[in-house]
């Protein structure tokens, strides 16, 4: 240490030794003075940076559950933040996200499309867009458009970007046009980029008025208009509502606060979806529809603001000294889509509060009981609606334990499924509880949930409940009136197939004795006698024969076999046999391709291959019968055709010939009992199946019928 400062030192402590105890005493005055100040104002920074945290929390739940996906991106393209609603997108949770790149979730094709806009974005320094395919978790395909804007450092230079994702799929999907108009402002942005950046400041704007007017001032600037206005068209009319108008140097006269048509030149644009300009409108047939007290027009722009593929509103420029030219055009659409973009936002915003409000009122007023529960089952929120359904108010359930309401029987599954939900946030919940009432009666409930407790906005379980009492009632009665149908069902079998056999004896005598007295008085008596002995036959053979079918259209709605492995060609060659003589009657030729194993009733299906045949064969035309059997595969079912030459039928007719005893001919014409194509029916629609006929009358008919595709597990191995 130098002389110099010893000595200063010792001056030091001079100087302090000569103090006196009163001024002493004054400086431990102003210290203690100075502490207070300094701990009111740590007082004061403590209760801001609780207000910064407060606001930092809203801030990051209207950031979270924003309509559009926020990311931000380093200038990799690799993932350092998303909102809750860009992780949703994709179909993934918020954590997974970080720091993933986001390439893994885009189309192998558009990979370079994306490296691009990440390049444009940091060399240009300026605003980007583009349009991918994104593949979301479980596979599906996605159109997203990406608008994108630098984020610089203290240094100035670009680290990352962050940008919106917005879904497109629709748009994508259904307006092509929306395509060419997107694909064509990729290619002028970089005409147009310096416009864009002129434009930042609308943001400051809350209100779409101030937006549009800074907006028209900008673009009649840019482009040497005169003047113009910015206008709205009015919900489901044909008419615009002027926002901001200028007329320049000239005064206008027509009122603006009356609706104007959506007509002449506006109506082009309003169709079109395009801006269109012209120079020469004074001579053009738009002229016309100018009301009066308007300012002279020489040239006029208009530029469509456009909302999903719809036309919202219009920018228009008057009066451009040169005339507008396919720039101004260009520019002019530029800011009508800033201005469609303002006022999206706008009414983004206030669809937020508007949801906030709606969502509060459903909770409020749903028809459904909506509970949050605690992580350990206490009630934290109940729903007025709880009173209407249960007769507690929500005082009185809040702060209790959920499982103090269920019923004993239900308490385990109960628990089970509140643990599981516990255990996988986000996964829902799905329970049948029964729940006692505050007049003591237990009341079913339907449970469904979710938890949200990591959420914080909500923290808790989120569990819907709805009131299943009178539908499990109305289920058990509807079981017994099942069994009862059965019941019903198989006594009414058994009285056809009894009446059926009683009927078939007595018929049987009275045949004999017809027969009888034809062998032994044929020739002996008169001739009409004989005609009516063989009338009577007649009679009793169709009685017979109509007794037989009722007996099998009967035995059809009974259970068959158990449905087994069973070939086709089989059955129809089964079917073929019985049918040998009708077959050699009438000539028939019989064609079919190879025809699949199915799981069926073999007996059944011989039935219904031979009364189709048959009834092909019956209903001939003059021609050579000519019948094909045909089968095909549909996705989870067997189509089977059975073609013929016959006489055809009318379309109307098509239905009527599947029901029991309808004919279309007279016995004299085509004998039978009408039963054959009802028993067909039954038998299709008892294998799960259905029956139909396409046909025309004089050009044959082909029957259809399907029969459903069950794999048989017991023919893998």
């Amino acid at each position: 240490m130098g002389k110099s400062s010893i000595k200063k030192i010792r001056a030091q402590n001079k100087k302090l030794q000569e103090l006196s105890f009163l001024d002493t005493e004054r400086l431990i005055n102003e210290l203690e003075s100075k502490q207070e100040e300094l701990e009111k104002y740590n007082l004061e920074l403590l209760k801001l940076k609780e207000e910064l945290e407060d606001s930092k929390n809203k801030y990051r739940d209207l950031y979270d559950f924003a309509p559009l996906g926020y990311f931000t991106f380093d200038k990799n393209g690799l993932i350092l933040d998303v909102n809750l609603t860009g992780a949703n997108m994709l179909g993934m949770k918020k954590e997974y996200l970080i720091n993933k790149p986001f390439s893994m979730f885009i189309e192998q094709d558009d990979m370079e499309i994306f490296r691009a806009h990440c390049k444009d974005i940091i060399l240009k320094q300026s605003p980007q867009a583009c349009e991918l395919r994104i593949i979301r978790k479980d596979g599906k395909l996605f159109y997203f458009q990406l608008q994108s804007m630098p984020v610089n450092d203290s240094d100035g230079k670009c680290r990352n970007f962050r940008t919106a994702l917005t879904d497109v799929t629709k748009l994508m999907d259904t307006e092509y046009s929306l395509i060419e108009a997107l694909e064509l402002s990729r290619n002028r942005q970089a005409e147009i980029a310096a416009l864009l950046e002129s434009t930042r400041s609308i943001l400051k704007y809350h209100d779409f008025e101030s937006t549009a007017r800074s907006i028209f001032y900008a673009c009649r600037n840019l482009t040497g208009a005169s003047s113009g206005y910015i206008a709205l068209l009015k919900e489901n009319t044909l008419e615009i509502e002027i926002i901001f108008i200028d007329s320049g140097t000239e005064t206008c006269s027509v009122k603006t606060e009356v609706g104007m048509p959506v007509r002449g030149l506006r109506g082009e644009v309003y169709k079109t979806c395009k801006t269109i300009f012209n120079n020469n409108f004074g001579e053009s047939k738009w002229a016309q529809f100018l009301p009066e007290g308007h300012i002279k027009i020489n040239n006029i722009l208009f530029a469509p603001m456009i909302i999903e593929n719809k036309v919202i509103g219009l920018l228009g420029l008057a009066n451009k000294p040169s005339g507008f030219t396919e720039d101004d055009s260009r520019i002019a659409t530029a800011f009508s889509e800033i201005a469609a973009i303002a006022l999206i936002n706008k009414r983004a915003e206030e669809n937020v509060k508007r949801s906030e409000e709606y969502f509060r009122l459903i909770t409020e007023n749903s028809s459904d009981m909506i509970t949050i529960l605690e992580a350990d089952g206490t009630i934290k929120y109940e729903s007025p609606s709880i009173e209407r359904f249960l007769g507690y108010s929500k005082t009185e359930l809040i702060g209790k334990k959920v499982l103090d309401f269920v019923h004993p029987e239900d308490i385990k599954v109960a628990v089970n499924t509140l643990s599981n939900s516990i255990k996988n946030p986000g996964v829902s919940l799905s329970l049948e509880v029964r729940f006692k009432h505050k007049n003591g009666s237990w009341r079913v409930l339907e449970v469904t949930g979710k938890n949200l407790l990591d959420n914080p906005a909500v923290a808790g379980i989120v569990v819907n409940s709805r009131d299943i009492t009178n539908r499990k009632v109305a289920e058990e009665n509807l079981l017994k009136l099942n069994e009862e149908l059965k019941r019903s069902n198989f006594d009414l079998q058994q009285f056809a197939y009894a009446t059926s056999h009683d009927l078939q004896e007595p018929l049987r005598v009275v045949a004999g004795f017809i027969k009888l007295l034809a062998k032994r008085y044929k020739d002996k008596l008169d001739t009409k006698a004989d005609e009516f002995i063989n009338l009577t036959l007649e009679g009793i053979n169709r009685m017979d024969t109509l007794i037989k079918d009722l007996l099998a259209y009967s035995q059809i709605g009974t259970k068959g076999k158990t449905f087994k492995p069973t070939d086709c060609a089989k059955v129809l060659e089964n079917a073929l046999a019985n049918l040998k003589t009708a077959i050699e009657e009438n000539n028939a030729n019989i064609t079919y391709d190879n025809l699949p194993v199915v799981m069926a009733d073999a007996t059944k299906l011989v039935s219904l291959f031979q009364n189709l045949i048959a009834n092909a064969i019956k209903f001939k035309s003059n021609q050579k019968p000519h019948i094909h059997i045909s089968s095909k595969k549909n996705n989870s079912e067997w189509l089977f055709s059975i073609k013929d030459n016959g006489i055809g039928i009318d379309p109307k007719d098509a239905e009527r010939i599947f029901i029991i005893f309808q004919r279309l001919h007279s016995k004299s014409e085509y004998p039978g009992t009408g039963i054959g194509l009802a028993i067909c029916k039954r038998i299709v629609e008892q294998h799960g199946g259905k029956i139909w006929v396409e046909s025309e009358k004089g050009k044959g008919s082909t029957f259809y019928f399907t029969i459903p595709y069950i794999e048989d597990k017991s023919m893998k191995g």
